[in-house]
C-alpha cells in the first residue's frame, strides 16, 4: 500500500475516533424567554433610535454568545417592549451615596416596572426573566449605583427574575452587560429547578458564557417552571434567524 493511502486511512481512523469520544448532541434545548423592557426617556437623559437600534443588536450578540456557550442548549428567546413615560427621580432606588440611583423594579413609588408592565398588557408567569435598558446619562448629582444589577426568580410579572442596566456605558459594551446579569439570573433559576447552580466567576473580562459549556444535559432537558425544553431544531432556526439579522445589520440594513 503507498504511503500517502496509509497516512490518509491513519487521519480518516483518527478523526472517527475523535467524534466518537464527542459527546451526544442533545435532542433538547432549554427556551428562556426573556423580555427586554426599554425604558426611553428618563429624568436624565433620552435614548435615541439609533441607541435601541444598537442595542437591539447587542442583545442578539449576547444571546448568540450564549447559545455557543452553551453547546446549542440555551436558547434565550427575547420580545421586546418599550416604555414611552418619562420616568422621573422618585421612581429609582436610590444608593447609599447620595445622587446614586437604580431603576429597581420596587421602589419609593412602589412596584414601578411591574405596573407599567400591566398597563401595556404584558401577561403574568409567562417570561422567565425580564430585562430592563433604560436612558441614562451619569452626572453631577445623579449617577448610576450599578453597572448593572439584578434579583432572582418570583420578582415580578409572577414567576420572573429580574434584572436592570442603565444605557449608560459604551455602546459596544451592552452585550457583556446583558450577559453577565443574565447569567446571574440564570443560576437562580437552575437552582429553583432542582439543579446545583455552578460556580461562576464574574471578574473575568473574557466571556462569561463558556461556563455553561460543561454542565450536564439536564440542565436544560428537564422540566421545571422556569424554561421550557424544545426540540433542538425549532432552537437551531430560531438561531438562524438571529444570525441573519445580525449580518442585515452588519450590513447597514435598517432593523426591521
Amino acid at each position: 500500500m503507498r504511503a500517502w493511502i496509509r497516512r490518509a486511512l491513519c487521519v480518516l481512523a483518527l478523526l472517527g475516533a475523535s467524534a466518537a469520544a464527542l459527546p451526544a448532541e442533545a435532542s433538547e434545548s432549554l427556551r428562556l424567554r426573556v423580555l427586554v423592557v426599554v425604558y426611553r426617556h428618563t429624568f436624565t437623559d433620552r435614548a435615541t433610535r439609533g441607541e435601541i437600534a444598537n442595542l437591539r443588536r447587542e442583545v442578539d450578540q449576547a444571546a448568540r454568545a450564549l447559545w455557543r456557550g452553551s453547546r446549542s442548549r440555551l436558547h434565550v428567546a427575547v420580545d421586546w417592549v418599550t416604555v414611552e413615560r418619562v420616568v422621573p427621580e422618585t421612581d429609582f432606588m436610590r444608593g447609599t451615596q447620595r445622587g446614586h440611583y437604580w431603576l429597581s423594579d420596587r421602589s419609593r413609588a412602589g412596584r414601578v416596572v411591574e405596573r407599567d408592565l400591566t398597563r401595556l398588557g404584558v401577561p403574568r408567569d409567562v417570561h422567565d426573566v425580564i430585562g430592563v435598558f433604560y436612558a441614562w446619562r451619569n452626572g453631577p448629582g445623579h449617577r448610576s449605583s450599578y453597572g448593572g444589577a439584578s434579583w432572582g426568580v418570583n420578582r415580578l410579572m409572577g414567576k420572573a427574575a429580574y434584572f436592570a442596566i442603565p444605557m449608560a456605558w459604551k455602546r459596544d459594551t451592552l452585550d457583556r452587560y446583558f450577559e453577565h446579569e443574565l447569567l446571574h439570573t440564570l443560576m437562580a433559576i437552575f437552582r429553583a429547578n432542582g439543579h446545583p447552580a455552578p460556580d461562576v466567576d464574574y471578574t473575568r473580562t473574557a466571556r462569561r458564557a463558556w461556563v455553561l459549556q460543561d454542565l450536564p444535559d439536564a440542565y436544560f432537558t428537564s422540566s421545571g417552571r422556569w424554561g421550557t425544553p424544545e426540540p433542538r431544531a425549532l432552537a437551531v432556526a430560531a438561531s438562524e434567524a438571529r444570525d441573519a439579522r445580525l449580518a442585515r445589520r452588519a450590513a447597514g440594513v435598517p432593523w426591521p
